[in-house]
């Protein structure tokens, strides 16, 4: 002990296993792409065996990479089927959309009171929105979209925020590659615009509206969808 502090002996230190953590990542950034292109359907059992194989690892870091995801809401563990794809229920949906409606309001009033140049990664996705959408390219708006909102809540400044933030968009994005109609990339854009064009002219209360608006639109093209896919079962 030295000043007070404990310090640890050779027989006490904790080895840390930084090539197995490293792997267990690989493998949950792997299947988190793969999961968002759709190619597990919510519901469905993820093959550990299978995993293991394509990406040439152990069982083991598998299961280590699927609790990661486990901790992000992707996926989740049954006790007869091992790991399953996550399927939001309408009382989940309503949470995320709630923790991100109020994530993104918060941050775009501290935004406000900010005097930093938060504004302009926000006007460098919008452009690239119109761009994409000019040119018809659906993943690449949406790819701009997450920038744009992404670029908001970093206005508040908070490192904690936006980890948290960002776990709430991936299980938003598996949920809409599911579920979800798209809006006319025209007017998806539009209603970004106005944001951005409030935002400019300093009227906080009309860029809150509208950002509010576009969460409360898209919550309800991916809850008209859910309840679709249900009634048919």
């Amino acid at each position: 002990m030295a000043d007070g502090v404990l310090t640890p002996t050779a027989a006490n230190r904790t080895p840390i296993p930084l090539e197995r953590a490293s792997t267990a990542q690989q493998v949950a950034d792997s299947l988190r792409e793969r999961l968002l292109r759709g190619e597990f359907a919510p519901g469905s059992r993820i093959p550990e065996e299978d995993i293991a194989s394509d990406l040439q690892v152990s069982r083991n870091s598998v299961r280590e990479g699927l609790q990661i995801l486990v901790s992000e809401g992707l996926v989740h563990r049954s006790l007869h089927r091992g790991a399953v794809v996550s399927d939001l229920d309408p009382e989940e949906l309503a949470d995320v959309y709630q923790a991100r409606r109020i994530i993104e309001i918060a941050s775009l009033r501290a935004a406000f009171r900010s005097k930093g140049t938060w504004l302009t990664p926000v006007v460098a996705a919008l452009e690239a929105m119109a761009t994409a959408a000019s040119a018809g390219d659906v993943p690449t708006l949406l790819d701009a979209d997450r920038r744009f909102h992404e670029a908001i809540v970093a206005a508040s400044g908070s490192q904690r925020i936006r980890r948290f933030y960002r776990n709430l968009q991936t299980e938003i994005r598996l949920t809409r590659t599911w579920h979800g109609d798209r809006e006319p990339s025209p007017v998806f854009f539009a209603r970004h615009k106005e944001v951005v064009e409030a935002i400019q002219a300093g009227d906080a209360r009309q860029a809150e509206r509208l950002l509010a608006r576009i969460i409360d639109a898209g919550e309800a093209r991916v809850r008209t969808s859910v309840q679709t896919v249900a009634a048919r079962y």
